[in-house]
């Protein structure tokens, strides 16, 4: 969980692989929607890494404590603590799951829903919604 403010926290899940004897990797911000950004440099120097993400003007510099990366991420000149755990492919799947916002929300709904139709006072049509 990446701590904004007191009041606001966002999940973070970094994918990290190896690919031809360098290390390649994405951000995930599920709780905004947000999958697939991609990771333009990690630099691994000891137990220190720098996680550069361009595309969203980040970077998350940490070291490796406890099996966990702690560090600072910095974006847009703000910059918080963030501490990475690491996880299955399948842990994250479950969280990214857990966390999402579907646009299409099937019944039944935690909430009222109800037809209703107005008359346009000229007679001529109706306004109709749920």
């Amino acid at each position: 969980m990446l701590d904004i403010n007191p009041s606001m926290s966002l999940t973070i899940i970094i994918h990290i692989e190896a690919d031809n004897n360098q290390l390649i990797g994405t951000l995930d911000s599920p709780d905004q929607g947000a999958n697939g950004i991609p990771i333009n440099s990690i630099t691994v120097e000891k137990q220190h890494i720098t996680i550069s993400i361009d595309a969203i003007d980040a970077r998350f510099q940490a070291n490796l404590k406890n099996g966990s990366l702690d560090g600072t991420f910095s974006q847009g000149g703000q910059q918080c603590p963030l501490i990475l755990i690491l996880q299955s492919t399948d842990q994250a799947s479950v969280l990214a799951e857990k966390k999402a916002r579907p646009q299409e929300p099937k019944a039944p709904y935690p909430y009222v829903e109800e037809l209703v139709k107005y008359p346009h006072p000229s007679g001529e049509f109706s306004f109709a919604g749920t």
